[in-house]
């Protein structure tokens, strides 16, 4: 950020961004940012509590969601394989996640 604004004044007599462009611009290509801080966000709540796997897979099923829903609002398909690869994930990850917790509560019972 101190980069970017740095460059910003060393160069805004030379850079001529018009306003008029800013307009032009669909208000739903502004919401990147915003969603970029919230993955963030969300990537610092949920690492200390799940284990690098789990979180590697959470994160593709966001991006195949989004990716299924932008298609459907821009294209209005849907990729039925994609669709069915994204639930098979999902229900592997719940699987998966299921098996460990079994598996943590045996350790606590035989350390009792």
């Amino acid at each position: 950020l101190i980069t970017s604004f740095l460059f910003f004044i060393l160069t805004r007599d030379y850079i001529n961004i018009g306003t008029s462009s800013f307009s032009s611009v669909p208000f739903y290509a502004y919401l990147g940012g915003a969603i970029g801080i919230l993955v963030v966000l969300l990537s610092n709540y949920t690492t200390p509590k799940v284990s690098s796997f789990s979180l590697s897979l959470l994160v593709f099923i966001g991006q195949l969601s989004i990716g299924i829903l932008i298609d459907y609002f821009s294209y209005s398909t849907v990729s039925i394989g994609k669709l069915i690869g994204g639930l098979l994930i999902l229900f592997g990850l719940s699987y998966n996640m299921i098996l460990d917790k079994n598996i943590e509560d045996a350790n606590k019972i035989e350390k009792v």
